[in-house]
């Protein structure tokens, strides 16, 4: 039975890598990448906990979109884009 999944995993210490390595080396896993970055989500520079809370309350005060909306807008996008493929 074949499995594979892929997962993101946040690493504390050298130990750790070493640890992956060596499963990676009895072919039980296989490393993609290796990254420097913290945040998949927020890449760039590193935030304060003052800037996150700021951004935080700001997108709380910003207008909210219907779920439905923006689904229907996608899926117009799609079609046009599948038929400028075509």
């Amino acid at each position: 039975m074949n499995f594979m999944q892929t997962i993101v995993v946040q690493l504390k210490n050298k130990k750790a890598i070493a640890t992956l390595q060596s499963l990676e080396q009895k072919q039980f896993i296989r490393i993609l990448s290796e990254s420097e970055i913290d945040s998949v989500a927020l890449q760039g520079e590193p935030m304060s906990l003052n800037s996150y809370k700021n951004w935080i309350k700001n997108a709380e005060k910003d207008e909210t979109v219907d779920l439905k909306e923006a689904e229907n807008k996608w899926i117009a996008r799609r079609k046009k884009l599948q038929q400028l493929i075509k």
